[in-house]
């Protein structure tokens, strides 16, 4: 039970008229059952935790003599329109929760004596329309604002130096924003702002927080203060009108160009705004590093070309967004197979499937076998991705790794124990319309790891592998190429050296045709489906195998 429903219950069982208020020690409490009009009296120094909460007043006058208003002090007072405090007042902290859920209080101007906003001081308080902060608040705490869709104007005093995660999060109705003496903004500090339009920066700020503007859908420029040193990741995610960064001159750290944020030196791509638009967007080549989700949303971006030396490709980087092919090679930190990028993690002893482009034509990936983890967001938006197959000793699927996939339509997977799902991993993905193909026995496992699709036939035969370059699979030596053909209903092959056995399967994994070869150099496979790719897996006399799709 949480503590909201802990509380009414509480209160059903203990009538208000019971209550009497109480003043011990200075603490003022029990005024639950008070309504209408009240004067706190003179002399009491705390209003105490829960004091006055789910009551019926509607005015509330603090006196001067007032240092701390306790947490909870009036929550879930839907009565409550006004309170003032008196001249002199000392009050110097307002707790946690301290008015949360005040719908009907309309303004408050808190006194000048007042350093500390507890969390969520004032979250849900619907129908506050104006706060004004006091000169000499430190600091704005977790969701001390956050959910006052009323609000449409807040200026913050110089000697608050703290903007916390979510202080103004779901201020929907928030046009105007003056922070200025901040040194920090964090995490979110004014998610879904969806209509800030007018956000100014002090030459104070230093730190700016990951998605900190998330959803200001409003905002279509910011100028970056010269005093800024660090800058989260995609401090603008889901801002559709937003055009572009500019950065002050003087400043040490970071530069723009064309709206694209960099570090000072260009070895580091941190943003690239949502309306950039590019057939290809060629990354610097002295970019060593690429943020978390950089290109994140970018749909006007088609393609992407990223230097041979790139050493950092955060998650979510390349994902979601308008691009259908990616130019580059690879490299040793990141190997490229059939145009998606695979990270090695020492970690792990393997690979992660890091990106693949969103916008590729292609319906079916079958992933490389040393892959131990798809990475967050690494297949997420794929528009046309139909089949995926995954290895034997695939251990993770990372969160969101295949979000909104909306045609995936079969999911085929060799582990024989369910590989872990981590948050939203198949998330927005129509589970009543996907078919999951595993080895026969491995029914429970997957069940109870959370892999709800329908089950479709068990998988039977190889990893159909195949390495695009050569057409072999990692285990051919050199030299054992082989030659595929179609005949009507048949498939023949043929190779450099003795055939022991050929099987084809669909591109699912499904075994569709087989034949032994007797040590024969040419082989053929009779009754095959030819609709469609396929992959033939041959094992030689000598006990070396081959890979090959066609």
């Amino acid at each position: 039970m949480n503590f909201k429903s802990l509380l009414l219950s509480i209160l059903l069982i203990v009538p208000f008229g019971l209550n009497a208020q109480t003043i011990e020690n200075g603490v003022l409490t029990n005024c639950t059952g008070l309504s209408g009009e009240y004067t706190i009296p003179d002399g009491v120094k705390e209003i105490g935790e829960g004091a006055f909460f789910y009551s019926g007043v509607t005015k509330v006058h603090v006196p001067a003599s007032v240092e701390v208003i306790g947490k909870s002090a009036f929550y879930m007072s839907y009565s409550l329109q006004s309170v003032d405090f008196a001249a002199g007042s000392k009050l110097k902290t307002v707790r946690d929760l301290a008015f949360s859920e005040c719908t009907q209080l309309q303004q408050i101007e808190l006194p000048a004596s007042v350093d500390s906003l507890g969390a969520n001081a004032f979250t849900f308080c619907d129908g506050l329309r104006k706060v004004t902060l006091p000169a000499s608040l430190k600091r704005l705490c977790y969701g001390t604002f956050s959910s006052c869709v009323a609000l449409t104007r807040i200026v913050v005093p110089p000697a608050c130096k703290v903007i916390d995660e979510f202080a103004f999060g779901n201020c929907t109705g928030l046009s105007y924003a003056d922070v200025q003496g901040a040194d920090t903004i964090s995490t979110k500090a004014f998610y879904h702002c969806s209509v800030l339009s007018t956000l100014k920066l002090p030459e104070t700020l230093k730190a700016i927080g990951d998605s900190a503007f998330m959803r200001c859908e409003a905002l279509a420029t910011i100028t970056l203060p010269a005093s800024l040193e660090r800058a989260g990741d995609k401090m603008f995610l889901r801002c559709p009108y937003f055009e572009g960064f500019t950065v002050a001159q003087g400043n040490a750290h970071f530069v723009a160009e064309n709206g694209v944020l960099y570090s000072k030196d260009k070895t580091v791509l941190y943003e690239c705004p949502q309306l950039y638009t590019a057939d290809v967007f060629t990354v610097p080549a002295t970019v060593k590093t690429i943020r978390p989700k950089a290109f994140f949303e970018c749909n006007a971006v088609k393609g992407i070309s990223l230097p041979a030396t790139i050493e950092g490709i955060g998650l979510g980087a390349l994902s979601n967004n308008g691009i259908a092919a990616f130019d580059f090679a690879g490299n040793d930190m990141y190997p490229v197979h059939d145009g998606m990028i695979y990270a090695r993690l020492k970690s792990l002893d393997g690979l992660a499937l890091l990106a693949a482009p969103c916008q590729s034509p292609k319906t079916d990936v079958v992933l490389l076998p040393g892959t131990v983890y798809i990475a967050d967001y690494a297949l997420a938006y794929s528009k046309n991705l139909n089949n995926v197959t995954m290895p034997e000793n695939l251990k993770y699927v990372g969160p969101y790794a295949f979000y909104n996939d909306q045609a995936l339509q079969n999911v085929t997977c060799y582990a024989v124990e369910a590989p872990q799902l981590l948050d939203n991993a198949f998330g927005d993905v129509p589970f009543n319309k996907v078919y999951l193909h595993i080895k026969p026995g491995s029914y429970n496992s997957y069940q109870a790891a959370g892999w709800l699709f329908l089950m479709g036939d068990d998988i039977t035969g190889d990893y159909p592998y195949v390495d695009p370059a050569t057409g072999l699979n990692a285990i051919a030596a050199t030299g054992d190429a082989i030659a595929v053909s179609r005949r009507g209903d048949c498939v023949v092959v043929a190779a450099a050296q003795p055939i022991a056995t050929v099987a084809v399967y669909d591109i699912a994994g499904r075994l569709v045709g087989a034949a032994s070869a007797h040590g024969q150099n040419t082989a053929t496979v009779q009754a095959v489906d030819n609709a469609g790719v396929r992959v033939m897996r041959v094992v030689f006399t000598s006990g070396k195998r081959a890979t090959v799709k066609f």
